[in-house]
């Protein structure tokens, strides 16, 4: 199997109060899969602030004893009046390491590894393009050092945030997103229509459990955790969740797992009611290629019966 360079860009909440596990799932597999080779991992602002995903990635290299660098300060949200600020302003308030990481910002750190690199990198994005879009903002010129994008975001068909058009990692930041589909750049995008195909129950991680392994038990404890608190707020039953994120991930290593759709992808950024839905164009109305694809769909057992061994095999023998 080839070796990809990649590198990561993640909302990590792991580490935060209700915090989901499927960004810190993605992180760990990445870093245990011969077939990547990571080379960085930036922190981006979604699921918790940037300040905290810098913290949470850290933290979870700590435990695991990873010395892969990363970056401490992601770029702000390209739009300051964004809902995403309240989200935050109502998260829990903790104490967050002020020197972690290798203090550099997200953008310069992204950049830095791209033009130093002797072969095109690809970047995985599990959380919003703000930093993607950031980057090529300030450095243009990186364009041709990026052989692809792999990202978990958007949706064609299934619904996003509250039942609405948006997937919650496009509607971070709209505008961010819609500037990095602007670019010629490869992009595939793993979206809702295959994330959501299969939902991850608490007995689905019971290998982890009864291994009788502190982390693997860790893990399968704060990801449960996630289910149950969501469950109940959002008054459902049983309690589910997703592993979005491990999908850009698959994605490039094993395509043959994927149906994939050439498109061209946009995102709105002016509708009331749809400000960040997908737009996949699947006809050539004029344009001369197709730079982007969609996964429209996935062997989801397959990917869940993966994830869950690779985990159990490859960290199994961390202590905490």
């Amino acid at each position: 199997m080839a070796v990809f360079p990649v590198l990561l860009d993640s909302d990590m909440a792991l580490g935060s109060k209700h915090a989901d596990v499927d960004d810190a799932i993605a992180i760990l597999l990445a870093l245990s899969e011969s077939g990547l080779s990571v080379k960085g991992i930036s922190p981006s602002a979604g699921n918790v602030s940037g300040e905290k995903s810098g913290a949470n990635i850290d933290r979870l290299l700590r435990i695991i004893g990873c010395t892969v660098e990363h970056a401490s300060f992601p770029s702000h949200t390209w739009d300051p009046s964004l809902w995403i600020y309240n989200r935050w302003a109502k998260q829990e308030s903790s104490e967050i390491k002020t020197c972690f990481g290798n203090q550099m910002r997200s953008v310069d750190f992204i950049a830095a590894k791209l033009l130093e690199s002797p072969e095109p990198l690809y970047i995985i994005t599990i959380g919003p393009l703000t930093n993607i879009a950031t980057l090529l903002s300030i450095y243009p010129e990186s364009v041709q050092k990026i052989k692809a994008v792999y990202m978990m975001g958007g949706s064609w068909y299934t619904p996003g945030v509250d039942g609405g058009e948006a997937e919650f990692n496009i509607l971070c930041d709209p505008e961010a997103a819609q500037f990095v589909f602007s670019f010629p750049l490869k992009i595939v995008m793993c979206g809702l229509d295959i994330t959501k195909k299969r939902k991850i129950f608490p007995r689905d991680l019971s290998p982890w459990i009864d291994s009788g392994r502190p982390f693997l038990k860790y893990l399968a404890e704060v990801c449960i955790s996630f289910m149950n608190f969501r469950a109940l707020r959002d008054g459902y039953h049983p309690p589910y969740a997703f592993f979005h994120d491990v999908m850009p991930i698959l994605a490039l290593l094993y395509p043959e797992w994927f149906t994939f759709v050439p498109c061209k992808i946009d995102i709105d950024t002016d509708g009331e009611f749809v400000r960040g839905k997908t737009i996949i164009d699947v006809k050539l109305r004029g344009r001369q290629s197709f730079p982007h694809l969609v996964a429209k769909d996935v062997d989801e057992e397959k990917v869940l019966y993966y994830v869950v061994s690779k985990i159990m095999s490859a960290y199994g023998d961390i202590v905490i």
